[in-house]
């Protein structure tokens, strides 16, 4: 989605508590990823979209801080382009209902806003604007974590970044013996903590990259298989108590410094 960018794990990313600053009764989460890259990087289609405009058939939507976002189908999705230059997505032509191939301009990182916010949402039914979680409340039922898809994009090895994937890796290595869909939990976070210590990894219950990459490899190559109609909000990380944080992807243009 951006050409150039060295990718990186950070610790605020889907699901991150909105305002990022706020430290109790925090009244929504971060419903998607931001992408951090300098202001002026085109931005291109992740794969082959139709262009959907909004209200009065303005294909630029209005976002964060006076950009712009681009609202754009896939073929079994729906995908959230923000933090575009005002303009930059007409400037590349782009009508309602034009079809964009993959790795085709959508327009420009906007300057200041120095980054893409990118939301991913089930397809089934038509998405006429942004979805808001709000705390103590389960994901809105279309929204995906789109970590993963962010990492194919991107051609990088796809870490484990669900529930169902994380349950299902533990259930290989012989530390968790509840149901795969089931919601994260005390007997998710203990088969955490037993697969941590018996790793050689600082037990801590957070599921961050040393993890990651240790159950991965102790997987041996195995991929957890994971599919969940019906139980989209399932898919997301384990919540923020207990130490444990939501893992998502960061990506630093490679000329940027470190800032969010």
């Amino acid at each position: 989605m951006l050409p150039d960018v060295a990718p990186a794990f950070s610790e605020r990313s889907t699901c991150f508590k909105r305002p990022f600053s706020c430290t109790n009764e925090c009244k929504r989460w971060h419903a998607g990823i931001d992408i951090k890259a300098k202001g002026g990087v085109t931005v291109v289609a992740a794969e082959r979209c139709s262009v959907i405009a909004g209200a009065g058939g303005k294909v630029e939507r209005g976002w964060t801080s006076g950009t712009r976002q681009l609202f754009c189908r896939n073929a079994d999705s729906w995908a959230v382009y923000g933090g575009l230059t005002p303009g930059s997505a007409l400037a590349q032509g782009l009508t309602p209902g034009a079809v964009v191939e993959a790795g085709a301009p959508l327009g420009t990182i906007a300057k200041g806003y120095d980054m893409l916010h990118f939301e991913l949402y089930d397809g089934a039914e038509e998405l006429k604007g942004n979805q808001r979680w709000w705390t103590g409340e389960p994901p809105p039922p279309a929204l995906r974590n789109p970590l993963g898809y962010v990492q194919t994009a991107a051609g990088m090895t796809r870490t484990l970044g669900t529930v169902i994937e994380r349950h299902e890796a533990l259930q290989q290595l012989g530390y968790y013996a509840g149901a795969a869909f089931a919601p994260w939990g005390d007997a998710s976070a203990k088969a955490l903590l037993a697969a941590q210590s018996a790793l050689s990894l600082k037990a801590d219950g957070v599921w961050g990259p040393q993890t990651d990459e240790a159950i991965r490899r102790a997987l041996g190559g195995r991929s957890p298989a994971v599919r969940a109609p019906g139980h989209a909000w399932m898919q997301y990380l384990p919540a923020l108590s207990a130490g444990a944080f939501f893992v998502g992807l960061y990506v630093g243009f490679r000329r940027l410094g470190d800032r969010h």
